[in-house]
């Protein structure tokens, strides 16, 4: 538990929140913020900071000890809640997790489809036989709603076509975001640098 005697410094919050609103990703501030306070310190976020571990030290303990001491229940709390999921894989912890992950594989690999493709040549069928004859149909959104009932069908054995809309504003903002220059640079300031391990106390 910490107290005033053993907690790590306190960076200043308007410093660190001006930097974010320069760069999102926060890797210079939190590289500026490790050089000043060392590889453990608190961010203020209202009751109770946040302690960040940084660097190649906390990189290694977190390998070690990760499991023992760190959980990712109560940061994915809010998101299990509100996909009403009992079980979500983010949240889980080793050993848990681990089993869900290999559980998930199968299900969600290329050997998946392996000996499906008279149902996946069925699905493009019933989809293509909804196009109108003789009207133009554009191809893009076409062909995303063929291949998210493919997938949705033959890996979750659901249709998420009551869901398409939101399907396609993630993967847009996905694609968006992994195709932007800046995303690139702040990924790759982090591989160099290091993961910044942040848990709650």
């Amino acid at each position: 538990m910490l107290t005033t005697d053993n907690a790590p410094p306190l960076a200043d919050f308007s410093r660190l929140s001006s930097a974010l609103n320069a760069d999102p990703m926060g890797t210079p501030a939190l590289i500026q913020l490790h050089r000043e306070l060392g590889p453990i310190f608190q961010v203020p976020t209202g009751s109770d900071p946040l302690v960040v571990m940084i660097g190649r030290d906390a990189n290694v303990f977190a390998g070690r000890y990760g499991t023992k001491h760190f959980s990712n229940q109560a940061v994915y709390a809010d998101l299990v809640s509100g996909l009403g999921a009992g079980r979500f894989v983010l949240s889980l912890d080793p050993p848990e997790h681990t089993a869900m992950r290999k559980t998930m594989q199968p299900g969600l690999s290329r050997a998946a489809l392996e000996g499906r493709y008279d149902e996946m040549l069925e699905i493009a069928t019933h989809e293509v036989r909804g196009w109108s004859v003789g009207a133009a149909t554009p191809v893009l959104p076409a062909m995303q709603r063929v291949i998210s009932e493919q997938l949705g069908q033959l890996a979750g054995n659901h249709s998420p076509q009551a869901y398409f809309a939101d399907l396609v504003q993630f993967a847009t903002v996905l694609f968006t975001a992994i195709a932007d220059p800046a995303t690139h640079d702040a990924l790759e300031g982090q591989r160099i640098f290091a993961h910044g391990h942040v848990c709650s106390r």
